[in-house]
């Protein structure tokens, strides 16, 4: 028996995919691609857009196609559809990341709908900080949001944690520049991610990163590819509470990858968490979008 699917749940499932290529992602690289099938869609990493040197387990990678997998669960609920998801079916080796199916005679998630509205004006690149507090009842938000999709945020408050991550990246952000570490291919993603408009933020060869933005620490209790895509949907989750509430995030994904600065997370956490994202958070003044790939070279849609 042939089950006959709505014509609007098609379209909302594709919706949610072209949402979804919105989200952000290491170095701009959307390592993506999406297959829409009747009611399901499919989140696949692309392999071809992994940064070898910077990301040599997959783990930016995984946290990226999280936060494209949040943003498609947020646009089916939009939609006042339920979304059932399945994290890396066929097992963590495979590129197939999540398969997102519609959960019929089921209401939406309010909440995730409510952050759908959100999705094009989130914004990940260094933004050029204005020196403004970040309220503590945002923090108390975002700790709910990470905590909502079973992720746990610490603020980094010492001073002299805080003065080493400010320090430690700064030679690996000048490296990522070199063609002769990463080659064509990322150079120009990255070019995307930090466009030359506004020029570079004032806290990328000083300490000012240290004083009123707020350093948050994205951890989870397991270190593996499925803890690593939960942990990206409750990345985007948060970054998306961030641009509700007004506010800007400048993800450090190469704090988290490099060995001395990891070590240095790892001992803020203790034992048994794990780190997987580090935001600085503040006020900043309005980013340019991101150029994105184009949607025939991401998007596939069968039957």
């Amino acid at each position: 028996m042939t089950t006959v699917i709505h014509p609007q749940v098609i379209t909302a499932v594709r919706r949610a995919a072209v949402r979804a290529t919105l989200a952000p992602s290491i170095h701009n690289s959307q390592p993506w691609r999406f297959v829409v099938s009747g009611d399901a869609l499919e989140i696949h990493i692309d392999p071809s857009r992994q940064l070898r040197v910077l990301d040599p387990r997959g783990h930016q990678v995984a946290l990226s196609c999280g936060c494209a997998l949040f943003s498609a669960r947020a646009a089916m609920a939009a939609c006042g559809l339920r979304a059932k998801v399945r994290r890396f079916p066929m097992g963590s080796g495979s590129t197939l990341a999540a398969v997102i199916s519609v959960v019929s005679g089921a209401g939406p998630d309010t909440e995730l709908a409510a952050l759908d509205a959100v999705v094009e004006a989130g914004r990940t690149i260094r933004p050029a900080w204005r020196g403004e507090a970040v309220p503590p009842q945002l923090v108390s938000v975002l700790v709910d949001a990470a905590s909502h999709e079973g992720a746990q945020l610490t603020t980094i408050a010492h001073l002299e944690t805080r003065l080493a991550i400010a320090r430690l990246p700064l030679p690996a952000d000048r490296s990522r520049r070199t063609e002769r570490i990463y080659g064509t291919g990322p150079q120009t993603w990255m070019s995307e991610e930090l466009p030359q408009a506004g020029g570079a933020p004032p806290a990328a060869d000083s300490d000012e990163r240290t004083s009123a933005e707020c350093l948050l620490l994205l951890s989870t209790a397991q270190d593996d590819p499925t803890s690593w895509l939960r942990a990206g949907e409750s990345l985007q989750r948060i970054l998306l509470e961030i641009a509700r509430a007004g506010y800007a995030a400048s993800p450090l994904a190469q704090v988290i990858e490099l060995p001395q600065t990891n070590a240095l997370l790892c001992a803020e956490l203790g034992p048994r968490a794990y780190p997987n994202a580090l935001l600085l958070v503040g006020s900043a003044v309005s980013a340019p979008q991101l150029r994105r790939r184009r949607l025939v070279d991401m998007l596939t849609q069968v039957g």
